[in-house]
């Protein structure tokens, strides 16, 4: 009875207790928008030096008093402004502006949000240069050069979409050359432009849409030129190559990198390496990628090697996606073989976004992939609908790209779970269509930055080693 009596006094006082604790703040931010304080719509995240810049909190939830700080910083990481107020009782919005815009540069900036001093979520937006009348005789578009390397065969076709096709080169010798890419003037960051039936769009027109508009095979010796001087005209003097993964066309990589560099503002010499892709979303499609990205992955390893070696570049950043992992590890673990002990690394950033390759093949050749870059990173996402379906069909076995309770952490290795970002259908392709992936690109290879100092990273750990995770936005 006393037993009974006990055990009801210490239940009342749990249900007690359980109301007197408040529930944890609540906060998500809605977007950048331009207008006065009373605008309820976000006008998109592109603003013209001088224009107001808000960003509204929902702050529905949180207990009242609460204070909440916003720090508007440039992307250099620069710090503007810090402002703070605090969550009034039946509060549900709060409301910041940004310092008179008036003198910030053309560039990305970012809004970051703090709850009790830690960062909670960030918006980045973009001053742009405002638009203008076209000059008599000018394009609305803007035609950007993207160097390629492939061992594709050609299929005969003249039109640079069905330039190369889906089979192998037969000799295995790499083709060379460069593309004209057509940008439109109101390109949104993080997207390719294509034509859409459902918009009754038949035909690609570069006004809307970003266009393979020419293809141009060049002999090795003048594409090396070319490649040089690109680099020896740009700013930082540095080459972008970007590997496709599975079921990927040579047009469509191109395009893909032409994006990535234009969003990143890269002036450098972007690079496409291809491989013959079948460009099916099939099983049997699938299957015969995998076994291209293998018989590719000699011929990357030389490419690389050559690009280091004859491109007179001070930097060379990799990046590579899903599939395209594979031949890319291969490739960087025979250049680590031959490299001496003290050797310096060759490339600057090694990037891996949603490695659809075994986990624990991954595990044991990771460190001498990293030894010929400054850096590797590795993006990884448990919303990855794609990498799930890898899983399936490789005997239940966890993918590299995968985070969750199967995140690779290791020493020498920047893992960042991009988990809570990632607003696509398959959750595959965050490495060009999410903004905040994009932004962390940007702080990565632009500026040099290490996790701990980009925005919107979280710190993790996992066996007593550092990851991060992203904040949700």
């Amino acid at each position: 009875m006393e037993i009974a009596r006990a055990v009801g006094v210490a239940l009342v006082l749990l249900g007690t207790l359980a109301c007197e604790i408040e529930p944890p703040p609540r906060l998500t931010i809605e977007d950048v928008s331009i207008g006065s304080e009373a605008a309820a719509d976000p006008k998109g995240d592109d603003f013209i030096a001088g224009e107001p810049v808000y960003v509204r909190i929902e702050v529905a939830g949180t207990p009242a008093g609460q204070a909440v700080e916003v720090v508007w910083q440039g992307i250099d990481g620069e710090r503007l402004e810090g402002q703070r107020k605090v969550v009034g009782r039946g509060e549900r919005t709060l409301v910041f502006k940004a310092p008179d815009t008036r003198a910030w540069k053309t560039g990305r900036y970012e809004a970051a949000v703090l709850l009790e001093g830690e960062k909670f979520a960030v918006q980045s937006f973009q001053i742009v240069e405002p638009e203008r009348s076209l000059t008599p005789g000018e394009a609305p578009f803007i035609r950007r050069t993207v160097f390629y390397g492939t061992d594709r065969a050609e299929t005969g076709s003249r039109e640079p979409e069905s330039f190369f096709g889906t089979r192998r080169a037969r000799s295995g010798d790499l083709s060379f050359g460069a593309c004209e890419v057509s940008i439109p003037r109101d390109h949104r960051l993080g997207s390719i432009e294509r034509p859409s039936i459902w918009k009754l769009e038949f035909r690609p027109d570069p006004e809307k849409h970003m266009v393979l508009a020419g293809v141009t095979p060049l002999p090795r010796t003048a594409f090396f030129a070319r490649v040089r001087s690109a680099v020896q005209t740009s700013q930082e003097k540095e080459i972008l190559v970007f590997v496709h993964g599975f079921n990927v066309s040579f047009g469509e990589a191109v395009l893909r990198t032409a994006q990535l560099a234009y969003d990143l503002g890269f002036d450098g010499a972007p690079i496409t390496y291809s491989w013959p892709s079948q460009s099916s979303l099939s099983l049997s499609g699938y299957h015969a990628d995998e076994t291209n990205a293998e018989w590719t992955a000699p011929h990357l390893e030389r490419f690389l090697s050559e690009l280091a070696s004859r491109s007179n570049a001070r930097r060379i950043h990799l990046i590579a996606h899903s599939m395209g992992n594979r031949p890319l590890t291969a490739a960087l673990r025979q250049i680590a073989g031959r490299m001496a002990t003290a050797s310096k690394p060759l490339f600057d950033h090694v990037i891996l976004t949603a490695p659809d390759m075994d986990l624990d093949t991954f595990r044991q050749i990771a460190g001498q992939v990293a030894r010929p870059a400054q850096r590797t990173t590795l993006y990884a996402s448990s919303t990855d609908k794609a990498l799930q379906f890898s899983r399936q069909i490789h005997g239940d076995y966890p993918r590299a790209g995968d985070s969750g309770e199967d995140i690779v952490v290791l020493r020498g290795l920047d893992t960042i779970d991009v988990s809570r970002v990632d607003t696509s259908l398959a959750g595959h392709s965050y490495y060009g269509d999410n903004r905040s992936v994009l932004s962390d690109f940007f702080g990565l290879i632009r500026d040099g930055k290490a996790p701990a100092r980009r925005f919107g990273l979280k710190p993790r750990t996992k066996n007593g080693l550092p990851y991060w995770a992203f904040q949700p936005s």
